[in-house]
């Protein structure tokens, strides 16, 4: 299919984009970041320095689910949801 697991791209997007007052951010409550991806990033010396920072500016829980390359059949969607 091409194109990798980018990892860092989402998380830099996060950093320059989310978690501001005009995105609806509250500076009184805790921000959590979870990341969802189909695998390792092609990048993870990129990946781990844009997890650090959004981590470091943004978020007090960032977390990372990584799902299994699959195809999504009808009656693997029935049994999952």
């Amino acid at each position: 299919m091409g194109g990798g697991t980018n990892t860092h791209k989402p998380l830099q997007y996060v950093k320059r984009s989310m978690f501001t007052p005009r995105r609806g951010d509250r500076p009184d409550k805790r921000n959590v970041c979870v990341v969802i991806t189909d695998g390792q990033s092609y990048e993870p010396d990129q990946t781990a320095a844009a997890a650090q920072a959004v981590s470091q500016q943004f978020v007090s829980h960032l977390g990372s689910i990584e799902l299994p390359s699959f195809t999504w059949t009808r009656e693997y969607k029935q049994e999952v949801f």
